[in-house]
């Protein structure tokens, strides 16, 4: 590891070079690639009948997290082998991004202003007040209903502020990582949305082994369909299948996706102006948000939030 100071004051750039005889990869074959995934996939199953409902939840998402990142990471060090064994363990459990390569090789030094970090504790923060102030509160008077505040202040301190700042920190330490949530509430058209604003991560994935792979041989509108589609699968493992119930209604909310991205894209929403400004935030807006509780749907609520919430002395 070396670590190498520059003119910023404060700032150090920390890289893990490694050197290629004795601390870097040799290329992973194929079944190294995909045999881990398959039996950790297979082992997290096997608990759905050993635990409760939201730890199983838990479980499957980060192993179908885990099996991802492996992956990733496998197909970046057989084209980058020059990097260290610490930095890819660094990528596999320090980092929630699914930017390999970026993460692996990308030392740019990048300032991060103090109102930045500032403005992530603060989510952190309003985060951790719905979930532990304002969540009983709500739950006394409409249980589904507290479980949605809560959901809301767990995804605000999670995804808005923890996130955020695990990527402040990398970039702290001169590892040019992107923050996997770009400031949703500033899109302006649900394209944008989906692509450049929400969940990176994914749409990293969705990127580089699905869309650019079936573009060329199908044409982009039907790949994107496919991509959403995936998309709408996943979440059904993750909130439907712990829940044992909801199934289905993932899947639709991520139709309406589809349906609502060929709307924008049409003469219709051209003419309308749905990819622009005002009324593309409004109509991204509206299709995304109105059909949410298809999406967390009352099964996740009431047999995985509301007991999850109860664990961590939420409720």
């Amino acid at each position: 590891m070396t670590v190498n100071k520059n003119n910023s004051k404060n700032s150090m750039n920390i890289s893990y070079e490694g050197n290629r005889n004795e601390d870097s990869f040799k290329k992973i074959p194929d079944s190294l690639k995909f045999l881990p995934p398959i039996v950790l996939l297979t082992l997290s199953i096997l608990t759905k009948s050993l635990v409760e409902e939201w730890l199983f939840m838990w479980i499957f998402g980060f192993s179908i997290f885990f099996c991802c990142k492996w992956i990733t990471l496998v197909d970046a060090l057989n084209n980058s082998p020059n990097v260290s064994k610490l930095r890819a363990v660094l990528y596999m459990f320090a980092w929630v991004g699914m930017d390999a390569k970026r993460f692996l090789t990308d030392n740019k030094q990048l300032e991060v202003q103090n109102k930045v970090w500032l403005e992530t504790i603060s989510k952190i923060l309003i985060g951790l007040f719905l979930m532990y102030v304002i969540t009983e509160k709500v739950y006394s008077i409409n249980h589904l209903l507290g479980g949605w505040i809560g959901l809301t202040g767990f995804g605000i301190f999670m995804h808005f502020g923890l996130f955020h700042l695990i990527a402040l920190i990398w970039n702290k330490f001169g590892v040019n990582v992107k923050p996997v949530i770009n400031s949703p509430l500033y899109s302006t058209s649900l394209t944008d949305f989906w692509s450049n604003r929400w969940n990176l991560a994914f749409r990293d994935l969705s990127r580089n082994y699905i869309l650019r792979p079936l573009a060329p041989k199908i044409g982009v509108p039907y790949a994107m369909i496919i991509v959403f589609l995936i998309s709408g699968l996943i979440h059904e493992l993750i909130l439907s299948f712990p829940a044992n119930g909801g199934y289905g209604l993932p899947t639709l909310y991520f139709i309406i996706q589809i349906i609502g991205l060929f709307v924008e894209r049409s003469k219709i929403g051209k003419k309308l102006g749905l990819m622009n400004a005002l009324r593309g935030r409004i109509f991204a807006f509206l299709v995304i948000f109105g059909p949410f509780s298809l999406l967390f749907h009352k099964a996740f609520i009431e047999k995985i939030m509301l007991p999850f919430l109860y664990q961590i002395n939420a409720l």
